[in-house]
């Protein structure tokens, strides 16, 4: 989808994840991204340099003190020509510099103006510096996750972050789009500030487990984690050579599919036919999942379940999954990057 975006320019104040990472997407869809740094640069340059380089290829890099008068004169030049501007700050730390945001948008009235913050612009929380845990404590999705009793955050990526990414991505087309309609009579379109909560964002994604919870009638802390732990046939299982596979045979055709292909005769029938007569019974299933599949090599069991329609893949790690990938769909990895890189995701055909 490279060059959807061809003349939009996107100015970016952001720094560490949230607000490269949206800009990256901006970029990979043909956009002119700007990349403006306070004088001590990014703290991602020292923190974490690896993520640093990758958020900032096909982007142009300048600096900008926002603390002199100079600076702020020259953003204010630049906003002139800018479609989005991106900032990743507290709230309040841009009105301090003479940007707040209604002024600027009053100012620039084509502007796009995209503000991420960890629990948005306004609200009793407002104030708080936080991290991808404590978002997830404060809208409830730490509550779910982990194994036991106890929650844990592990999930290998930083998903509120990555989800306020994606949000604002999709909050950017849709003020472009909105704006580039114009207005009613043929006048000008307008762009306008878009308020993107971490938080916020990551308490979107709970709107399923929501609609489960009231289904089975779950208010509890510990019965909803007891619900979502207690999946059969759903999770990683070693092999014999040492490998594993991940299973999913949730819905009934695939768990027919995989008693078959494991040979799991005890199990077979009722009451197992249906989610709920397995899920009483999730700890012995899974029990006798690992001893059939731990007595198989990682190939012999793959195609096995992948001959009787059952979803499972061997666990690659993150090196083999891209070298995987760059042999059978080359289009789907940017191999010019250093080091190389997933391309974005979606294929306009």
């Amino acid at each position: 989808m490279r060059g959807t975006l061809d003349g939009v320019r996107v100015l970016d104040l952001s720094e560490l994840l949230p607000g490269p990472f949206l800009t990256s997407v901006l970029a990979d869809l043909g956009a002119e991204v700007v990349r403006l740094e306070r004088p001590s640069g990014d703290p991602a340059r020292h923190t974490a340099p690896g993520l640093f380089r990758l958020l900032s290829r096909g982007k142009e890099t300048t600096t900008l003190d926002l603390k002199t008068a100079g600076g702020r004169a020259r953003l204010d030049d630049e906003l002139a020509s800018a479609d989005v501007l991106v900032d990743g700050f507290r709230p309040g730390v841009m009105a301090r510099l003479g940007f707040a945001p209604e002024d600027t948008c009053r100012s620039h009235p084509h502007l796009v103006y995209v503000s991420i913050s960890g629990f948005g612009q306004t609200g009793p929380l407002s104030h708080l510096p936080g991290h991808d845990i404590t978002y997830a404590a404060a809208n409830g999705a730490l509550s779910l996750a982990g194994e036991g009793e106890s929650p844990s955050w592990n999930p290998g990526l930083p998903v509120a972050d990555l989800a306020s990414s994606l949000y604002a991505a999709v909050a950017v087309l849709a003020a472009l789009r909105q704006r580039d309609r114009g207005g009613p009579d043929g006048q000008p379109g307008r762009g306008g500030h878009l308020d993107v909560g971490i938080t916020a964002c990551l308490a979107h994604w709970l709107n399923p487990r929501i609609g489960d919870f009231d289904a089975y009638g779950l208010t509890e802390r510990a019965e909803q984690r007891a619900h979502l732990q207690q999946r059969a046939a759903y999770g990683a299982f070693a092999t014999r050579d040492g490998a594993q596979v991940a299973v999913a045979a949730m819905e009934d055709h695939f768990w027919t599919g995989l008693v078959d292909a494991l040979a799991l005769d005890a199990w077979r029938g009722d009451p197992w036919l249906t989610p709920q007569g397995r899920r009483a019974d999730a700890a012995a299933i899974n029990a006798a999942i690992a001893e059939a599949i731990g007595a198989l090599g990682v190939e012999d069991c793959v195609e096995r379940l992948d001959r009787h329609g059952v979803p499972a893949h061997r666990v690659l790690d993150v090196a083999e999954a891209l070298e995987a990938t760059a042999a059978t769909q080359p289009e789907r990895v940017d191999t010019s990057a250093t080091p190389p890189r997933y391309a974005f995701p979606v294929q306009y055909r």
